[in-house]
């Protein structure tokens, strides 16, 4: 029997483009979270501290003010390997989580699903699904540096295929509990990053292992430099504890004699690995020669040397996120590689970057204002706390087990069944039955 579709537009009893607002107070604006493309991938997975805080008309913003089960399409932005398109499904969940009411940037739209028509959440998984095939590239246009995504022609020309109402909500049920058990990872790498910075900040601040009887810890301190620190440790600078190694690559991408596709971590790629123990990195063609020399190992540091967003943002290269690539994994030229002595030092130098970066103070060394770069010469000439080999093997051995819960392959599993399994549920080439199978058997 052949299914009913209908065009996207005769679907929607509302939608409008977004609003950016101003970035102060001032009178006749209201406080909104105004969520941008670039917050999609944070906000699906239940992430919303990043969502900036914007002021809006108040005569206006009603208008724009988001519901549960409204879609987001992004309009404007994209890449040459990325097209505008993305769709993101605004949960209850998440306006909950927030501490304002929330609309979309002006480089992005709504759509509201009339769900007498069809069930807001199976036309997501459907747009989804147009975008994971790359259906969006035809809708693009770019006389400028940014493409835009050509909304109107696309409402106008799509037609969703409709299953009865029943199959629409397994369908849509199915692709989100999946979704789900992905945010439940995140969730629970967020505290697993918590309970990281809690046993840090304890060992090497303040000192609670020395106070309470630690074989380990000295039982009394002596002045430093620092302030009060366990006896017989020192101060020193990160140049005792780390070297600087070559440079990023960022390749190529398109093939030439002798590439190789590899796996190039970006600043933002640290921090998406530090948070949820997996990234989708872009896969860059490099030479061999060049993926020898800055094949990484255990000792390494990764931080973020450029650029505004995620600048001082480190992360050790735990044998973990090799195994999670299928690729070789190497840098782009806005990371700088620190080498130190030992894999205990390079997990400790990790926590201590972090923690200079989480307090600020790491920026007393970023130089530049329209490009910030760090500034590697003077940070290495800052004083730290240099504790014995002893503690920081077992500073290590606390930190592995974190580590490696963080660097799970579920995830990355749960991502590859909900993609492969998205145009099959929608084409009804597999049942909603056979997908809940297929999740027991992996989770």
């Amino acid at each position: 029997m052949e299914v009913e579709s209908l065009l996207l537009r005769d679907l929607l009893e509302e939608t409008k483009d977004g609003d950016w607002g101003q970035g102060t107070p001032s009178e006749g604006l209201v406080p909104y979270r105004v969520i941008r493309g670039a917050d999609f991938p944070a906000v699906r997975l239940g992430n919303v501290s990043e969502i900036p805080l914007r002021f809006l008309r108040s005569e206006t913003v009603h208008r724009r003010t988001l519901k549960s089960d409204d879609i987001l399409i992004e309009t404007a932005g994209g890449s040459r390997d990325r097209p505008t398109g993305r769709t993101l499904l605004i949960t209850e969940r998440s306006l909950q989580s927030l501490d304002s009411p929330a609309t979309c940037a002006s480089f992005c739209r709504f759509l509201r699903v009339n769900p007498e028509k069809a069930s807001p959440r199976y036309v997501y998984w459907y747009l989804q699904s147009l975008y994971s095939g790359g259906a969006m590239w035809e809708h693009q246009v770019q006389h400028t540096g940014i493409a835009r995504f050509q909304y109107t022609r696309f409402a106008e020309t799509v037609r969703i295929p409709l299953p009865a109402r029943s199959v629409q909500d397994k369908v849509a049920g199915a692709l989100g509990s999946l979704d789900d058990k992905i945010e439940l990872n995140h969730r629970m790498n967020h505290t697993l990053e918590d309970m990281a910075r809690a046993i840090f900040k304890s060992w090497f601040v303040d000192f609670d292992p020395a106070r309470t009887g630690h074989p380990l810890f000295p039982h009394s301190f002596q002045s430093s430099k620092l302030g009060p620190i366990p006896r017989g440790w020192k101060v020193g600078s990160f140049a005792e504890l780390c070297q600087v190694s070559i440079g990023g690559d960022w390749g190529k991408d398109q093939a030439f004699e002798g590439a190789v596709e590899a796996v190039c971590l970006r600043g933002v790629d640290l921090e998406h690995l530090r948070r949820s123990g997996t990234a989708d990195p872009p896969r860059r063609l490099i030479s061999r020669s060049s993926i020898e020399k800055r094949r990484m190992t255990s000792n390494d540091v990764l931080v973020a040397a450029s650029g505004a967003g995620p600048i001082g943002r480190p992360l050790w290269i735990s044998p973990a996120i090799s195994k999670h690539f299928d690729l070789p994994v190497v840098y782009s030229n806005f990371c700088k590689r620190l080498t130190a002595g030992s894999a205990e030092s390079a997990i400790y130098l990790d926590r201590v970057l972090y923690n200079l970066r989480e307090s600020g103070e790491l920026f007393d060394y970023v130089v530049g204002t329209s490009v910030p770069n760090l500034d590697l010469t003077g940070l290495l000439r800052a004083e730290i706390l240099l504790p014995p080999s002893s503690v920081l093997k077992a500073f290590a051995n606390a930190m592995t087990p974190i580590i490696e819960r963080l660097y799970s392959l579920e995830t990355r599993i749960l991502v590859a069944i909900r993609d492969a399994l998205l145009p099959k549920l929608l084409s009804d080439e597999i049942r909603v039955g056979q997908t809940e199978k297929i999740v027991r058997e992996v989770t």
